[in-house]
């Protein structure tokens, strides 16, 4: 649930760089973060499931 969270004020986040900067070069770096971020969250929440 916290995942789906966190993609969707990503994706706001990448809608409204884009409104605000039209440079598509923020845009990679957005996506690029975001999908690091959600992958290390998942990783670390499967480690502690593990456990």
């Amino acid at each position: 649930m916290l995942t789906f969270i966190l993609e969707v004020a990503y994706a706001a986040m990448i809608i409204f760089s884009l409104e605000v900067t039209h440079y598509s070069i923020v845009t990679i770096i957005y996506v690029i973060l975001s999908m690091v971020v959600v992958g290390w969250y998942n990783y670390e929440r499967n480690q502690m499931t593990r456990r």
